[in-house]
């Protein structure tokens, strides 16, 4: 008899089923323990067979591509089901294992560039729950797909703790081997892919350059920094110019310079893009933002948490990205203010080079006069401030300084629910369901990015699709795109018709030729 025995799909029957029955009427006993029925391998849609001559061997295969991307490819469709075959999804496959051996690589530099970890709470569970889901699919019929697309999440799981600086060495310390751990399980290696091609010098420079920073000796470590530039870029790639009104204006102006990209405010986005269509430059000009971030009843507000702090008071607030308005939905509303005010309360101020700082200063004392400025408009017009940043604890610090500030029952028409405070400022405005929060969403007058956490699948689906902004997040605080994704608003958070970042930033600094020739 056979522990395991395998074969294709189509060999059930008569196949099979005929040794099944002439072995067990022979010997008495099951004549197989397991059995594994594979589906067809599929070329445009017919089944690969020899007698219709539209196979490949393996070493025609291996001559263009890897074994290991081979076998990414083959378990990526459940073994029971077909797998069509086609040199695209070969290539994904190439693409989909090089992301994951590049997220370990990432998760080592983050690892070995901490130096003081935190112990983030609830990142533990989530990762032991992602864990659980991936060995859950390999039980589930050695359901191989299914595991290989619990361990893209838990790609996406370590990008939001690396992006967001959590800082916890020993989370990331978990992640890296959970990834690890599952990569063998299914077959591969999980070693470094990338070494660093940085010469000796340039290391021992970069090297002293930490070294200086870490004294605060920043004259040296700005004189070595541009000892690194010089070994680099060619005179003329990089050009700092510093000027005010009159500069830019001839900029957008002259005609040797034929494109410009631009992020900042939007009256001064909309102005540049506006400027430069008379002239007929390309223009790409991002604004302003207004970012609502939304927690569903069903949300884990324990987990949620830590992203909600960086969404909202990480830079102090001052990123296109930053979440503005924090939108309760229906009876979490008081837990979460609760629990999300008490974390306010326990950041540490300072400077920015102080490891101890969880929140730095605004960029300029007319900055913070403007975000004081709101704060009054607000309690003018009603709305509860619960936290007052302007009584936090920094009075002893250098800087401009204010602390964490929260207003609860904002109205959608208040000044603080549509101005672009940038600062760290929270309005709270109270929803009552998903429909009102994509009401909420749709009509501020910046489209730039939205947070919906929760865990209804439903509520995610609506969200993605109705929600106006370019840039949705879920269950995470920030939707910021990798650097291969389109980065840019609707609305007029963006102006231009191509956005910044990935493919679409090519297109941008590029222009497409098509050349049609004849010979005779």
């Amino acid at each position: 008899s056979f522990d395991i025995h395998g074969g294709g799909l189509d060999l059930i029957f008569p196949h099979h089923e005929n040794e099944i029955a002439q072995t067990e009427a022979l010997t008495c006993k099951p004549w197989v323990k397991y059995w594994f029925h594979n589906g067809f391998v599929n070329v445009n849609k017919q089944k690969m067979s020899k007698s219709l001559g539209n196979f490949f061997t393996l070493k025609d295969i291996f001559e263009k591509y890897s074994p290991e991307a081979v076998r990414f490819f083959l378990l990526s469709t459940h073994y029971r089901g077909p797998i069509n075959f086609s040199d695209q999804q070969l290539k994904d496959a190439e693409k989909g294992l090089a992301r994951l051996h590049d997220t370990l690589d990432r998760l080592q530099f983050s690892i070995d560039s901490i130096e003081k970890s935190k112990d983030v709470h609830g990142l533990d569970q989530e990762l032991l729950k992602l864990d659980e889901d991936f060995i859950e699919a390999m039980n589930d019929d050695f359901n191989a797909a299914a595991a290989i697309g619990v361990l893209f999440e838990i790609v996406t799981f370590a990008n939001r703790v690396m992006e967001e600086k959590l800082n916890d060495k020993d989370i990331l310390l978990k992640t890296k081997k959970s990834i690890e751990g599952f990569l063998e399980l299914l077959g591969f290696k999980a070693v470094s892919r990338k070494p660093l091609a940085v010469s000796g010098e340039i290391e021992a420079l970069i090297a002293k350059r930490e070294a200086a920073r870490k004294k605060k000796d920043f004259k040296a470590a700005d004189k070595i920094r541009n000892i690194i530039d010089e070994t680099g870029f060619p005179d003329g790639v990089v050009n700092l110019v510093n000027g005010s009104r009159q500069v830019v204006d001839a900029m957008l102006d002259h005609p040797d310079i034929i494109g410009v990209s631009f992020v900042g405010s939007t009256p001064t986005a909309e102005y540049i893009y506006q400027r430069c269509g008379a002239s007929g430059k390309r223009v790409q000009a991002l604004g302003g933002a207004k970012n609502v971030v939304a927690v569903m009843p069903d949300a884990d507000i324990d987990a949620s948490l830590p992203s909600l702090i960086t969404s909202f008071l990480g830079c102090a607030g001052q990123r296109c990205l930053s979440g503005a308005i924090l939108a309760p939905v229906g009876d979490v509303a008081d837990e979460l203010i609760e629990k999300f005010k008490i974390a306010c309360e326990k950041l540490v101020l300072g400077p920015g080079l102080d490891p101890q700082t969880q929140m730095g200063p605004l960029i300029s004392r007319e900055h913070l006069k403007r975000v004081l400025k709101h704060i009054d408009t607000g309690i003018d017009q009603g709305a509860d401030l619960i936290l007052d940043g302007r009584k936090s604890d920094f009075q002893h610090l250098d800087g401009f300084f204010l602390g964490p500030t929260i207003f609860d029952r904002v109205k959608p028409d208040n000044t603080l629910a549509r101005d672009e405070i940038f600062g760290p400022v929270v309005s709270i405005v109270r929803t009552k369901d998903i429909d009102d929060v994509l009401t909420l969403v749709n009509t501020r007058d910046f489209a730039n990015a939205t947070c919906i956490y929760t865990k209804d699948a439903k509520a995610i689906r609506k969200f993605k699709y109705d929600a106006a902004p370019s840039m949705i997040g879920v269950n995470i605080g920030i939707a910021a795109p990798m650097s291969f994704f389109p980065f840019g608003g609707s609305g007029n958070s963006m102006f231009g018709d191509i956005k910044a970042h990935g493919r679409e930033s090519i297109s941008f600094y590029t222009d497409a030729k098509v050349t049609l020739e004849r010979h005779f």
